[in-house]
């Protein structure tokens, strides 16, 4: 009888598995509830909202941060920018200088 339950248990788990893989593969990004109303009552937690991302937001005042951050973010994504080039201003990927004002 044990066996039987641990041999069950064990199937279980693997369809569980297996369908939270699916489901990995295909839900990776975020879910906005306008476009899918059916999708977001099954999984609310998929949906990005504003006030979860304002703490991450920051606001670039100054044009040559701007072309800076733009820069680094190019090299980061594996494009040929020479590293004079993208950390020539204030702003590099260790300092960062920002408006403390929020957007």
């Amino acid at each position: 009888e044990r066996e039987r339950r641990e041999g069950e248990a064990r199937r279980l788990y693997a369809l569980w598995l297996e369908e939270e893989d699916a489901r990995a593969e295909k839900q990776w990004v975020p879910l906005h509830p306008s476009v899918s109303p059916d999708e977001y009552e099954l999984d609310p937690e998929r949906s990005v909202t504003f006030d979860d991302i304002r703490p991450y937001l920051f606001r670039l005042l100054a044009p040559k941060s701007r072309s800076a951050l733009a820069k680094l973010f190019l090299r980061y994504l594996g494009a040929p920018i020479s590293v004079h080039a993208a950390t020539r201003h204030a702003i590099s990927a260790d300092l960062c200088f920002v408006s403390e004002r929020p957007c």
